[in-house]
């Protein structure tokens, strides 16, 4: 079973390998035709070594890389990147002027650097008023009154508000100087981002005669609470008697205003009556000035077994147990898609890990399912893994590469705590939540057709490995989709289908047992 996870993580370094390289050879293309394009060219050996200038701070670090990047033609790159370090110093109109000077009959390069003024960033003016608030906007675009100008920062602007879904940016943002000081001004336009829809029905109580049971599923989602950013997304679902998923998400950005994120996260989770899990987690980010965030979090997860010690004894079930798990770990998110709804380049990344001890609750007096000698403690760790990259093929036509990993890696997992896999959002082509593992890998592949930015039609192609490792069996499988995808933008609201067909260890690909997964979700 290890082999074929080694072969899995082989499959995937060969695949970043290959990547790097393609990497590697675009950009030595672009440094060969720099150096042909170059109006001087003189040998390395003429002019080093270099005169760095002391107008503009140069870190040691960025002096090595300048040496690295010295080379026949490379005035002009050096050039370059001088004037891209005084800008991002404060200096918007530095001038750069490379000159030679003889010294022990050698010739030296050197570089002058006429700075100019200095320049701080001021208010920064946001159109229409009404749609986000400014101070929060400041801070989030590291656009913040009296720090110092970075021409870095402008060309993240767009990149930024492409991660929000509740606005659009209308224009580039312009910006004008002013004595010492640089002001910006942004013109947005507001996006219905907000979702809520649902269904909720009755069902008659096999159990209690005359009682009902409400079914449904409820989806709310929340974004820009205040004009300040905040989020809040609330799901409640349950399709099966004794059955209930909710899920409860809150985010704050910029807390206290600062460039720090707050996140709170509750999942509760009934199965048939058997087992009740619930799921709490804290998550504290910080947001770097390029976007990546990072940070750590703490999670409880608690689960409980409902059914009673007799029945639970009769089917000689001793993987359901209560446990208790308490986790600290980190995490890393990079986004650089080129739309929050409909992207069509860019990536996204985000991996987190934890660790944490587990202790497994004691048997009753009366159990005879469980054994009284049983190790109540051990350490146990987590990984998750989400990868995206979109690839513009043509203006309407997108490649989508993605990849969803997750594990829980203990050796005593009970069959209640293991991770659920299923359904539109994790493997299609099969129900929600239809496989019970331990660990797995979904690699899908995606070509889509843009109708408009908010429709598209689509192929798809899921690849998964389900591991499922419970009182010390292995179980593995190699679950496979195809499909086609459909999403529409109605005055309704936006639907999705997807008509996909799943093969696995149990089941061949069939017409018969092909699944359609199907939603319509309003925004405003």
């Amino acid at each position: 079973m290890k082999l074929v996870w080694v072969k899995v993580a082989e499959m995937y370094i060969l695949t970043a390998l290959l990547l790097v390289c393609s990497i590697g050879l675009a950009f030595g293309q672009t440094v060969k035709n720099t150096i042909q394009k170059s109006d001087s060219v003189v040998s390395l050996t003429e002019y080093m070594p270099i005169i760095w200038p002391d107008s503009i701070g140069i870190s040691y670090f960025q002096k090595l890389r300048l040496n690295k990047q010295a080379g026949e033609g490379d005035i002009n790159g050096i050039t370059n990147s001088l004037l891209t370090i005084a800008e991002n110093n404060g200096y918007a109109f530095a001038r750069v002027t490379p000159y030679f000077i003889i010294e022990d009959q050698k010739r030296r390069l050197g570089f002058g650097v006429a700075n100019g003024p200095s320049f701080k960033w001021d208010t920064l003016t946001i159109s229409p008023k009404a749609i986000i608030k400014r101070r929060f906007l400041e801070r989030y675009l590291y656009l913040i009154p009296g720090e110092r100008y970075t021409q870095e920062r402008i060309r993240s602007v767009a990149r930024a508000i492409n991660q929000l879904p509740y606005v659009q940016q209308v224009e580039p943002l312009s910006f004008a100087f002013e004595g010492t000081k640089a002001s910006g001004q942004l013109f947005l336009k507001s996006r219905k981002a907000n979702q809520a829809d649902g269904v909720i029905g009755f069902l008659p109580n096999e159990r209690q005669q005359g009682k009902l049971l409400l079914n449904g599923e409820i989806n709310l989602k929340l974004y820009n609470l205040f004009r300040t950013g905040k989020s809040l997304v609330f799901e409640w679902r349950s399709t099966r008697p004794g059955s209930l998923k909710l899920l409860a998400d809150y985010v704050h950005p910029v807390l206290f205003r600062t460039h720090w994120e707050f996140q709170a996260n509750l999942q509760l989770q009934k199965e048939d009556s058997s087992f009740f899990n619930r799921n709490g987690k804290l998550t504290l980010l910080y947001q770097f000035e390029n976007g990546t965030k990072a940070g750590f979090f703490v999670r409880n997860l608690r689960s409980s077994i409902l059914l009673q010690n007799s029945v639970l004894a009769e089917g000689n079930s001793g993987n359901l147990q209560g446990t208790q798990y308490i986790e600290l770990g980190g995490g890393i998110e990079k986004n650089t898609l080129s739309d929050y709804f409909s992207p069509r380049r860019g990536i996204y990344l985000k991996a987190e890990g934890g660790f944490g001890n587990k202790k497994i609750q004691a048997p009753l007096a009366d159990s005879l399912s469980q054994s009284p000698t049983e190790v109540t403690k051990s350490k146990q760790f987590t990984g998750k893994l989400a990868f995206q990259r979109y690839t513009s093929l043509s203006p309407k036509t997108t490649l989508l590469v993605k990849m969803q990993a997750s594990g829980v890696f203990n050796s005593q997992l009970k069959r209640n705590e293991l991770l659920r896999l299923g359904g539109l959002q994790t493997m299609r082509g099969f129900a929600e939540n239809y496989f019970f593992c331990s660990k797995y890998a979904v690699s899908s592949l995606e070509c889509l057709y843009y109708l408009e930015d908010n429709s598209t039609i689509g192929l798809f192609l899921d690849q998964a490995i389900v591991e499922r490792s419970l009182l010390q069996k292995n179980i593995t499988d190699y679950p496979t989709a195809i499909g086609i995808l459909v999403k529409l933008n109605a005055k309704a609201g936006i639907f999705n289908l997807a008509y996909a067909l799943g093969r696995n260890a149990d089941a061949g690909f069939g017409f018969s047992t092909a699944v359609v997964h199907f939603g319509v979700s309003g925004r405003f």
